[in-house]
């Protein structure tokens, strides 16, 4: 079945309010779970292993389907959180081995591969850690091949304890404005629908089973909005930028995306919220409440076709709602989101 989850960081009040409020919300309509985020592997939120054992033995409730999201580092170059550094392989090792003591479901691990445009000014950094590579279009071709075999490794290594799925990127990061990409730097393997296209096909027919994906809505979301917006006032400096990834930019709606990875069967998560961050010049992205967002009816769309998919091939695809809060404890966002979209499932 189709399981609904809300994240919590390693944090026994935060995993006490999302329990709360899936009882509340979902009830026994659907499986429910909790998706363990360990945040920056470096940030104030990094947790023990056996902390997190304690908290998931002490605070989440038997039979309710744990997610384990490994550490990222968004801003800083740290190897153990880039699938095109061998560091990475032990990170995500460990993760796994954790997540096999929690008894959770799955792993969520994000490429972690960002570099700067060619033609970026990039950020003026004092330490090497924030300095991101300059790389031009053919020297990432050559590193995708990296990644997606160590992606491989990474699948056989597992075993059938538990799931692996690799996340979906948006597209830039790190810049305020679509209209300033000379401070952008980008993932250029798992952004666009044809980089998803390309990534699923080499799972599909080089991975084992335990290796799908985890489709961001929000980050895909953004992406669109970017090169929407390139599209509507292309700039000399926006154009340099989008030249690198050019041959993949495709302005496709979500609902193509979920089919096309639920014909392979390797979509095994959705992190789903609306976004309404670069398109509208915000000064940071975020991902908002579904409920009257601009996505409503293409997120309600996405939903139903997982739960569609999980009644029909009797497997389980988890749902968790990756609305942002100023409250983690009330989570008033995900409360309505999730409420809302439990709605549109049974009527």
């Amino acid at each position: 079945m189709l399981v609904f989850q809300l994240p919590a960081i390693p944090d026994a009040r935060q995993i006490d309010a999302v329990v709360g409020i899936l009882e509340e919300t979902v009830g026994k309509a659907y499986p429910k779970g909790v998706q363990l985020f360990r945040g920056q592997i470096d940030g104030p939120h990094a947790s023990s292993s056996d902390e997190i054992e304690r908290l998931v033995r002490d605070h989440i409730p038997k039979g309710y389907v744990v997610t384990l999201h490994a550490p990222i580092s968004p801003k800083k170059i740290i190897p153990a959180c880039r699938l095109d550094c061998q560091e990475s392989e032990a990170m995500v090792a460990e993760n796994i081995d954790l997540a096999v003591r929690i008894g959770a479901r799955s792993v969520i691990v994000h490429t972690g591969t960002s570099f700067y445009h060619p033609l970026a000014a990039g950020v003026p950094a004092s330490e090497e850690k924030y300095r991101f590579q300059r790389m031009s279009p053919s020297a990432l071709e050559a590193a995708r091949s990296n990644v997606y075999h160590r992606v491989a490794r990474i699948g056989h290594a597992a075993g059938d304890g538990v799931l692996v799925s690799i996340e979906n990127d948006p597209l830039p990061i790190g810049a305020e404005s679509v209209n300033d990409p000379t401070t952008a730097f980008l993932n250029p393997y798992l952004s666009t629908f044809s980089h998803l296209a390309d990534f699923n096909d080499y799972l599909h027919a080089y991975t084992p089973p335990t290796v799908g994906v985890c489709f961001d809505t929000a980050h895909y979301l953004r992406t669109i909005e970017t090169i929407r917006g390139e599209g509507r006032n292309p700039q000399p400096d926006t154009t340099a930028f989008f030249d690198i990834v050019r041959p993949s930019l495709d302005d496709v709606s979500l609902s193509p995306v979920v089919e096309m990875l639920l014909t392979t069967g390797r979509l095994y998560d959705i992190q789903i919220a609306d976004s309404i961050g670069w398109s509208r010049g915000g000064r940071k992205p975020k991902s908002f409440s579904i409920a009257g967002g601009p996505h409503e009816s293409e997120l309600v769309r996405v939903t139903r076709m997982a739960d569609a998919y999980c009644t029909t091939t009797s497997r389980e695809i988890v749902l968790s709602l990756d609305v942002d809060e100023q409250d983690y404890i009330a989570r008033p966002n995900q409360r309505v989101s999730l409420q809302f979209l439990v709605n549109s499932l049974q009527h």
